[in-house]
């Protein structure tokens, strides 16, 4: 579903990058390789998550060279504070990780939870900074609405 909403992106609007809003650094593998040879040789792939070497977030923020655009399959970290210059759509797949304490066992886990309706309003605010853009989100107006409008406060070990 992903793939096929960023390759529709990329044929629909003829100028400008993507951003890919995706939950996790496998999910950006996955898409990530389902794109690979089926893009045209001018578009590149980039994977922006909290763990990336500067130089490689640098590279997924760089504008995209003359001639050529981009795709950055990103997780929530692209959602507040980062302008991705060229930015003209965003797809947004609706998920994040969230870490989540169980107190019974005393670790703390990554979830897979839908985004509030205010994380959806930020990263849709994240398509045309500087200019026109366009929000893809690969949910229904329904779900939509039943999503929170926030997400509770995170469940934090007592101190």
């Amino acid at each position: 579903m992903v793939p096929t909403a960023i390759r529709e992106a990329l044929a629909q609007h003829e100028l400008g990058d993507v951003l890919v809003f995706l939950p996790g650094l496998a999910d950006q593998r996955r898409v990530a390789e389902r794109l690979a040879g089926t893009l045209l040789p001018t578009v590149d792939v980039h994977v922006l998550h909290g763990e990336l070497p500067a130089e490689q977030q640098d590279a997924a923020l760089r504008p995209a060279p003359a001639g050529r655009r981009k795709i950055v399959l990103a997780t929530s970290i692209a959602e507040t504070s980062l302008t991705i210059e060229g930015v003209r759509v965003v797809i947004d797949g609706g998920y994040a990780r969230v870490p989540h304490f169980e107190p019974r066992t005393g670790l703390s886990t990554l979830q897979t939870v839908p985004v509030s309706q205010a994380a959806a309003d930020q990263r849709r605010g994240r398509a045309g900074r500087l200019g026109p853009g366009t929000c893809v989100r690969l949910w229904t107006e329904a779900e939509h609405a039943d999503r929170p409008a926030h997400l509770p406060p995170k469940y934090l070990p007592p101190t």
